[in-house]
């Protein structure tokens, strides 16, 4: 139908329109012709000016992002991938435990030697044996419990007690001094003396207790006694 209706325009309208087009794109030409060089190189300048700048700025982002990882790489308060040389929460929680363990165990301690002085010995070794259950290295509850051990002549139990004391502690005087009063009550005396030996070089009050206490009766009558205690 549009086919149909172009055919029927007649031939004088079609050069008219035709001559008008012409004459609008020579207008055209005439206007712009002068510039058309400036145009184009100011399209072209401005296009150089573009590339210059992305040019400059890649780089400049570039630094601003290598920087910005730099700072939170070093700053404290930035989250981190690897584990601080300070700790790490869970090693922290698992950590205390272990001191207020250790606390209560002397605490433990404490309240046993009163009831060891006071001559509750049942109630003493239940405070010692819960101190061992709160911290199983309490060496003076390992000592304080052997010493029960040995007054109720469980010697056997009494010197593992002492000797895991004296591994754990071994400047600890207590333990060595009480492995020779163990081994004075079992007739033993060749052992009883090294570790009273042992003891007084420890301590020097070892000279005072070996002279008065019951348990080294059997030991004082021995030749080596003499030798290493002194009155």
């Amino acid at each position: 139908m549009i086919v149909g209706l172009v055919n029927s325009i007649p031939e004088s309208l079609m050069s008219y329109i035709h001559q008008a087009l012409k004459k609008a794109q020579s207008e055209r030409d005439r206007r712009f012709g002068p510039y058309k060089g400036v145009l184009e190189s100011a399209r072209l300048q401005n296009s150089r000016r573009a590339i210059r700048w992305v040019l400059i700025g890649l780089p400049a982002v570039g630094m601003l992002f290598l920087a910005f990882i730099f700072y939170s790489w070093l700053d404290p308060s930035a989250p981190q991938t690897t584990p601080a040389k300070l700790a790490h929460p869970a090693q922290a929680e698992t950590a205390r435990p272990a001191t207020d363990k250790a606390g209560s165990a002397e605490a433990l301690c404490q309240t046993g030697k009163q009831h060891h002085l006071n001559g509750n010995l049942a109630e003493a070794k239940l405070c010692y044996e819960k101190a061992l259950q709160a911290d199983p290295g309490c060496a003076t509850a390992l000592n304080n419990l052997g010493v029960i051990l040995m007054a109720g002549q469980n010697y056997q139990d009494a010197r593992k007690s002492f000797e895991k004391a004296i591994r754990l502690k071994p400047e600890y005087v207590d333990p060595w001094y009480n492995m020779a009063c163990l081994f004075a009550l079992t007739k033993e005396p060749e052992k009883a003396l090294r570790y009273l030996k042992r003891a007084a070089a420890l301590d020097p009050q070892v000279n005072m207790w070996a002279m008065e206490d019951a348990d080294l009766e059997y030991l004082r009558s021995q030749p080596g006694f003499a030798q290493i205690i002194t009155p």
